[in-house]
């Protein structure tokens, strides 16, 4: 089969009956190892997405700011909240293009 959803090159590869009807349904897939076309990650073998996130100062302490993010996985939704130091936020702002928002 040519796997659906797959942009860039055709990928063809094998699949179980079950695979095979998730992948037809439209199920979210991965490569696991590109190099690799049989190893294909679905379900919770699935890195969970960022679905947003916002970077905010905290109140108490001047360095530090909170990440916040909204991850959604085959688990289900999750809200994560880290602190971040200066540097780890502009560091951080910088890897995701800014998309988020800083105060």
């Amino acid at each position: 089969m040519v796997l659906p959803g797959f942009t860039g090159i055709a990928l063809e590869t094998s699949a179980c009956d079950e695979h095979l009807r998730r992948l037809e349904a439209g199920e979210d897939w991965i490569l696991g190892d590109p190099d690799d076309p049989y190893d294909i990650r679905m379900g919770v073998d699935i890195p969970p997405k960022i679905i947003s996130f916002s970077i905010t100062e905290r109140a108490s302490r001047n360095d530090l700011a909170e990440l916040r993010m909204a991850l959604q996985s085959a688990k289900g939704p999750a809200d994560i909240t880290v602190s971040l130091d200066g540097e780890m936020q502009r560091s951080l702002l910088r890897v995701l293009g800014g998309g988020g928002s800083a105060v």
